[in-house]
């Protein structure tokens, strides 16, 4: 059976990128997982359909030997800005094994500094420290080259000047044309070496063609969503709960004059119970959005930088991207040349929509499908 290994810094993308792609391939494929949770502070995780491995205490040749001895037919990498990242797709060129960039969230220079944000945050030791390791290990790599000249050269531009022409992955998925714009300015690929796979908004093939009849159906119930984002658990605010509750308050306030009512679509990673108590003086309803289809159904969807809004984006609903704190989305956020409000009655946003998220079937059998074909072709 033919094996495609993943690098990824910690299991938690498995859960809603990698494993909803995976589990297509297994049936054809042999899956490994590498992986740095113990390095991150994370717990180990065990899937039936995957192989996982954690390399934080492998040395560079233990990870050439572990390549050389399974002979992958690709290495797939979600991500390209880490040190690591760059270590991994240069262990995996000087071996000749294929690679492949594959796309998993909406880009953006805003996310592309959430790292040096978080170095002057409380987490400023921790991601020194990880850094200065992963440095390490790509000057161990370039020490084992034969050209060291050559791979330090290669760093040199990546970190500053964010410019990786000179270490192009063989193969380049893309969502949309957005995703290709922005992302191709550090690599300067051309057409032939990229394709187009959508962003998956759901499972199958089969259940895209039932959401997609969704999104013609033009229905509105009267609620404004408000998608939470966790920055106060994330350190990346000077706010607190309080002063988060007055921010959304003000927006409640805001929302009643244009005949809606606001609900709160909390992320999964803060306590409802939490936030149910802070809110019970108010009219606001919090709750987890966990079926994305309710997105269908809202006359407003209120967010910051977030690929959550690309569900009301797909439905064709009205978007309002606000700020918060210091934290600029209603200008830097990707989406927004889609904020419409306060205009809840909207043109439609198709062309914007299909340049982000694009033209594609929407699913991760999809993303899966063309995963295979690129491989049948090596």
């Amino acid at each position: 059976m033919r094996k495609i290994f993943f690098y990824i810094h910690k299991t938690g993308i498995l859960d809603y990128f990698i494993n909803p792609i995976c589990k297509f391939l297994t049936e054809k494929y042999d899956i490994t997982i590498l992986h740095l949770n113990k390095r991150n502070g994370f717990p180990d995780k065990k899937y039936d359909n995957l192989h996982l491995i954690d390399i934080s205490d492998y040395s560079t040749q233990q990870i050439i030997q572990l390549l050389q001895e399974s002979s992958p037919s690709l290495f797939v990498l979600p991500g390209f800005i880490s040190i690591y990242e760059l270590y991994m797709l240069r262990m995996a060129k000087m071996l000749g094994i294929p690679t492949l960039f594959l796309e998993h969230g909406i880009y953006s220079q805003q996310t592309a500094n959430i790292a040096y944000n978080k170095v002057l945050s409380a987490q400023a030791f921790h991601v020194i420290h990880r850094n200065l390791y992963f440095l390490y290990r790509y000057l161990e790599l370039a020490c084992k080259s034969r050209n060291w000249k050559e791979e330090m050269t290669v760093l040199y531009r990546a970190i500053r000047r964010k410019d990786y022409s000179s270490t192009q992955f063989s193969r380049a998925m893309f969502f949309a044309p957005y995703g290709y714009e922005h992302i191709n300015s550090h690599f300067g690929y051309k057409e032939n070496q990229i394709e187009y796979i959508g962003y998956p908004l759901v499972d199958t093939n089969q259940e895209y063609n039932r959401i997609q009849q969704l999104a013609t159906n033009n229905l509105h119930n009267g609620t404004a969503i408000y998608i939470h984002q966790p920055f106060i658990k994330d350190m990346l605010t000077r706010w607190d709960y309080n002063r988060e509750k007055e921010m959304l308050t003000q927006l409640n306030n805001e929302v009643k004059q244009q005949g809606l009512s606001l609900t709160v679509s909390l992320h999964p990673r803060e306590s409802i119970e939490h936030y149910k108590q802070l809110y019970s003086d108010t009219d606001i309803t919090i709750k987890y959005v966990d079926n994305k289809e309710e997105y269908a159904q809202c006359s407003l969807a209120i967010g910051h930088y977030s690929t959550a809004l690309i569900y009301p984006l797909f439905f064709e609903k009205p978007i309002w991207i606000i700020d918060y704190d210091t934290i600029q989305s209603s200008k830097e956020s990707p989406f927004s040349p889609a904020n419409t409000y306060p205009l809840i009655q909207v043109e439609n946003n198709r062309e914007f929509k299909h340049n982000i998220i694009g033209n594609e079937v929407l699913s991760f059998e999809n993303i899966a499908q063309h995963i295979d074909q690129y491989i049948t072709t090596l």
